[in-house]
């Protein structure tokens, strides 16, 4: 059941590595610049709401519906593309059982589209070559 849990999640996470620009603003390295840092916001089935803190050279996901939190290590490519990869477990509190699958989870994300604070990410990875998608992600301004 976990096994389908982390897929389900590696699909989904493929999800929310592009971005969108909108039809009236080119996608320059400035406007993807404004993503390399910051709090984010996702929602999508099965796991709701899910909150991304970036910095320069991390991404931590937290699943709200689970408590489970996971550390990604982030490098830039160009200003609009990055590579995610499972760094480490950071919070298990229903003591889900992590496999394999989790510590395997590499992706290559690309920044697509922008609107004011949303952007929308390609995602997809080599190692699970059926896994990829788009997702929309929101920069919470504080």
């Amino acid at each position: 059941m976990f096994r389908s849990f982390i897929i389900l999640f590696l699909a989904l996470n493929f999800i929310s590595c592009k971005e969108k620009k909108s039809d009236k603003t080119t996608l320059t390295d400035e406007v993807c610049q404004k993503y390399h840092e910051g709090t984010f916001e996702k929602y999508g089935p099965p796991f709701g709401s899910i909150k991304i803190v970036r910095s320069k050279d991390k991404q931590i996901e937290s699943i709200g519906f689970n408590q489970l939190e996971v550390s990604f290590n982030i490098e830039w490519v160009d200003a609009c593309s990055y590579k995610l990869k499972f760094d480490k477990l950071l919070a298990n509190p229903k003591s889900l059982s992590v496999d394999k699958v989790l510590e395997a989870m590499e992706f290559d994300c690309t920044i697509i589209k922008s609107t004011m604070n949303t952007h929308t990410v390609l995602k997809h990875s080599s190692k699970y070559p059926d896994q990829k998608g788009t997702e929309e992600v929101w920069k919470i301004v504080d």
